[in-house]
């Protein structure tokens, strides 16, 4: 008899903290290879993010700047934005 196989998980996007099972008809089964795997992406996914932008709004101060408007406010988010990446 074959059973179906479900893969339930649970991210919280705050702390990382993920909930990973794998649940049959009958039983759950706990993994935690899997469960490893995706704390790692996660903690590296908000760094990357974070950076990600942070360049945009850098380019989009450029333009802005280029288009001859004033940029004061755009230059202090991202040196408040900055500062938390270092």
């Amino acid at each position: 008899m074959i059973s179906r196989l479900r893969l339930l998980s649970i991210v919280d996007s705050k702390t990382c903290e993920v909930k990973v099972a794998f649940q049959t008809d009958n039983m759950n089964i706990s993994d935690l290879a899997i469960e490893d795997k995706i704390k790692q992406r996660c903690a590296t996914a908000k760094p990357a993010t974070r950076v990600h932008a942070t360049r945009l709004m850098n380019y989009d101060c450029a333009w802005t700047l280029d288009e001859g408007h004033d940029v004061r406010l755009e230059i202090s988010m991202i040196k408040a934005d900055a500062t938390g990446l270092v």
